[in-house]
């Protein structure tokens, strides 16, 4: 028999292919143990920041965070920059005409893969140095969307010095599938966080009932409100409106703790209760016509609304039909509101949504029962005289 003549070059290279594929395997494999347990959000960021930094000629990894399709998104995993620790948390860039945006709002179909690709940086003049300023300025370039059931939670930006790097099919699939188990393991991870905060609000919540219930003073009642609201949602600035409060009731009982002002305007009376009192420039804005519209529909409505502290409060109509804001306005009651509690958190990270308005009705209600109790009891002690413990309400006719 003759002897069969094999080349070496090509045999190298297809040992080379394989022992690739095998490596890749074996990542994808150790990346799935490891995001299949119960670990946080910066976990999950962690494993696939350091699962795509190890690739050979990778030179930058970042995974972006959002609320939306169109952001804004934080930066929340980098590798390969000077100051990676001074990028995170900061919000990215996103124009409109960029490749980030323009890869967020593709969605290919028949199963086709979701990512873009700049194969040559230099050559295809994007994307622009003000989109990622700490990149390269030449290589290739690789944004794969975060998606999960139609929701866009963020996109992995993968950067190599090499042009046409990125090009190459079979990376691309394993940075895809990489992406993948990133996707899901974010949702699961922000799924858990939200059962627990969840937990934790209720164990809040029926302490808070039982104490505001047996507040006899309007004025604890407020603070009550006020720091309940600040202790479930972090850094938020609360005031409440109060309408056609007694002012004798007032006096007493709203002067200490709150800061209260008085105004009539395009309806019944209202009384603003703040703590600490707020300086001029915030008075005229809580006293504006614009948020004094807003407050009026929501009394009348006796429904929450949803706004963003930081834009202008103009006569829209988009901000009745909002489903999140950094700012909320809530009822103070279901049947007949009797005051409106102001919320805003321009520096918050995510804004709020309908699941916090469960909480925040809730607390407002409670409030609201927690005054009326107040004034019945009032009269009941000028009309009999008796002077009830809160213990004994429900017997002297006070529920």
């Amino acid at each position: 028999m003759g002897r069969i003549d094999i080349k070496k070059r090509p045999m190298k290279k297809v040992y080379q292919r394989n022992g690739s594929r095998n490596h890749r395997l074996q990542m994808l494999c150790s990346i799935s143990q490891q995001l299949n347990q119960e670990i946080s959000v910066n976990g999950v960021v962690y494993v696939a920041v350091e699962s795509i930094w190890q690739t050979p000629d990778i030179d930058f990894v970042a995974v972006l965070l959002g609320e939306d399709e169109l952001g804004p998104f934080r930066y929340e995993g980098v590798r390969g920059v000077d100051d990676p620790l001074a990028l995170l948390g900061q919000q990215c860039n996103l124009p409109l005409w960029g490749v980030l945006a323009q890869a967020l709002v593709h969605h290919p179909q028949d199963q086709a893969p979701d990512y873009l690709i700049v194969k040559d940086i230099g050559e295809e003049a994007r994307p622009q140095p003000d989109e990622f300023p700490w990149r390269s300025r030449t290589g290739s370039l690789l944004i794969i969307p975060l998606r999960h059931i139609g929701k866009t939670l963020g996109a992995i930006v993968i950067g190599s010095r090499t042009p046409n790097y990125l090009s190459n099919g079979a990376l691309c699939n394993y940075f895809y599938t990489v992406a993948g188990f990133t996707t899901i393991a974010i949702q699961e991870a922000q799924t858990r966080q939200q059962s627990n905060r969840w937990v934790q609000h209720l164990i809040s919540l029926q302490a808070f009932t039982r104490t505001i219930m047996r507040t006899r003073q309007a004025g604890n009642v407020l603070a009550l409100l006020n720091d309940e609201l600040v202790d479930l949602f972090g850094d938020v600035q609360i005031r409440i409106f109060l309408v056609d409060f007694p002012p004798d009731e007032g006096a007493n009982a709203l002067s200490v703790p709150p800061f209260t002002e008085e105004i009539r305007r395009g309806g019944p009376a209202l009384q603003l209760c703040a703590a600490p009192p707020p300086n001029e420039e915030e008075r005229r804005a809580l006293w504006s016509p614009e948020l004094m519209k807003l407050i009026r529909w929501v009394l009348a409505a006796e429904q929450p609304l949803f706004f963003n502290p930081t834009d202008p409060l103009d006569e829209s109509t988009d901000l009745y039909y909002r489903s999140n804001g950094k700012g909320v306005l809530i009822p103070i009651g279901e049947e007949k509101a009797t005051g409106v509690i102001y919320i805003s958190a321009p520096n918050r990270v995510a804004p709020f949504e309908e699941s916090d308005l469960i909480v925040m009705r809730t607390i407002a209600n409670s409030a609201a029962i927690a005054l009326d109790n107040i004034q019945l009891y009032q009269k009941l002690e000028q009309k009999i005289g008796v002077s009830p413990s809160p213990d004994k309400w429900d017997q002297a006719g006070v529920t």
